[in-house]
């Protein structure tokens, strides 16, 4: 398992195709326990709940990592078109 500490930075894939979000979130590690970790996010100081079985998978050590996983889902999948409908 990977050793995490408070204060250390990482990077998230964040992807969620349902709603057409594919982002990488800018990470400090805030509270470390057995099985999950909380990290804040740089820019909008939103908290992320993530268990250590995502550290390789949807969060790394470098940015790069991070951003090839996002840019893969979204050639994965379909695009989401949203339209607003008038309500009368």
């Amino acid at each position: 398992m990977v050793q995490l500490n408070k204060g250390d930075k990482l990077f998230y894939a964040r992807i969620i195709p349902e709603v057409g979000l594919y982002e990488v979130c800018d990470l400090t590690v805030r509270t470390v326990n057995e099985t999950y970790f909380v990290a804040i996010d740089k820019k909008d100081k939103r908290a992320h709940l993530l268990e250590y079985n995502k550290i390789g998978k949807l969060v790394f050590n470098k940015r790069e990592d991070a951003v090839k996983v996002v840019n893969d889902a979204e050639k994965k999948y379909p695009k989401i078109n949203f339209h607003i409908c008038d309500v009368d």
